[in-house]
């Protein structure tokens, strides 16, 4: 009798893996779907133990609060951002300019967010946050 393969659950797992994201971050869905494939293809003579099942559970429940922290993260972060630069108004300060040699002084005369990127204004113009020399 000829044998023939008829599936890959390691091949579809890594297809799952590589074509989910690029950037080689594994999402929950991908999990989920790696997890449900493990158990449509798992030997019917050694099916998956319940310890095994528990910890791909938990390491489930582990990623998906990893990435609410995350993005938790990234709003405090976004939210810093804004207060330091709202904070820097009416103030003087020294500001690194990519398209000069010489640092921009001058009062901060108003905040401009572009992509919730915080610019300060200082006289015509937007520099940014990260590339403050000095503050009076």
């Amino acid at each position: 009798m000829q044998v023939t393969e008829t599936f890959s659950a390691d091949k579809t797992t890594q297809n799952i893996y590589t074509n989910t994201n690029k950037s080689r971050d594994l999402d929950k869905n991908a999990f989920l779907r790696m997890l449900v494939l493990q158990l449509q293809h798992q030997d019917p003579m050694q099916p998956m133990q319940d310890r095994e099942f528990i910890a791909q559970l938990a390491q489930f429940s582990s990623l998906e609060q990893m990435q609410n922290l995350s993005k938790q993260f990234e709003i405090f972060t976004s939210t810093q951002n804004r207060m330091q630069a709202l904070s820097l108004i009416g103030r003087e300060v020294t500001v690194a300019d990519p398209e000069s040699v010489e640092p921009v002084t001058g009062i901060v005369r108003a905040i401009k967010f572009i992509d919730n990127k915080p610019l300060l204004v200082v006289g015509e113009k937007e520099l940014d946050l990260t590339n403050i020399l000095s503050v009076k």
